[in-house]
């Protein structure tokens, strides 16, 4: 039984934790294991400096219900790609020709990791970017009161992080293509 059935709330707890360690486990370069170190520093310290550098300097957000739309749009495009990478990974597992070939299912699976962990910053992004908006303020005349520096600065950390896991995606797709690419020249020279 699965922490959906009992109401087991630390199961559902590790489950999300997991999440969020399969996503940077995959910060690691496909062949020689080795920390990227820019990977790293795009998904954590860049995100947190901008975010506090908008705190810092007064930056206010007029109207936090266009980051919902964009967001929201965002977040049902990754949620399809996650589909369709499930979906790429089903059929690759029962593909004659990738079984002799580890390194692309390996990275087909990271690639699944990093857009499910997208899918899940960017319904955090939506979720605070909602709550943002349907808290604003109005001036007595009805104009919107622009958003305090602090949750212009949240809001700007996990976007700049959610645009450098959707950048990692796409590294991570690139590598997958040039393996896929690297295989069938490959299995072309061998006949």
């Amino acid at each position: 039984m699965d922490s959906r059935s009992t109401g087991n709330t630390a199961g559902a707890a590790s489950s999300r934790i997991g999440l969020i360690r399969e996503h940077f486990r995959t910060l690691r370069h496909h062949r020689t294991n080795q920390l990227l170190w820019s990977d790293f520093l795009l998904q954590l310290p860049l995100p947190v400096a901008l975010g506090a550098a908008s705190w810092w300097f007064g930056a206010r957000i007029n109207d936090a219900s266009a980051i919902v739309g964009g967001a929201s749009v965002l977040s049902g495009f990754l949620f399809g790609v996650v589909i369709y990478v499930f979906q790429i990974r089903q059929g690759l597992s029962h593909d004659p020709r990738v079984q002799r070939q580890a390194l692309l299912p390996q990275l087909v699976d990271e690639l699944f990791a990093n857009v499910l962990y997208a899918v899940v910053v960017s319904f955090v992004l939506t979720g605070a970017a909602l709550v943002t908006a349907a808290t604003q303020e109005h001036t007595k005349q009805g104009v919107l009161v622009p958003t305090p520096p602090w949750i212009t600065g949240a809001l700007m950390l996990v976007a700049v992080h959610l645009f450098a896991v959707v950048w990692m995606c796409v590294k991570r797709l690139r590598s997958s293509y040039r393996e896929l690419k690297d295989e069938a020249h490959l299995q072309s020279t061998t006949r």
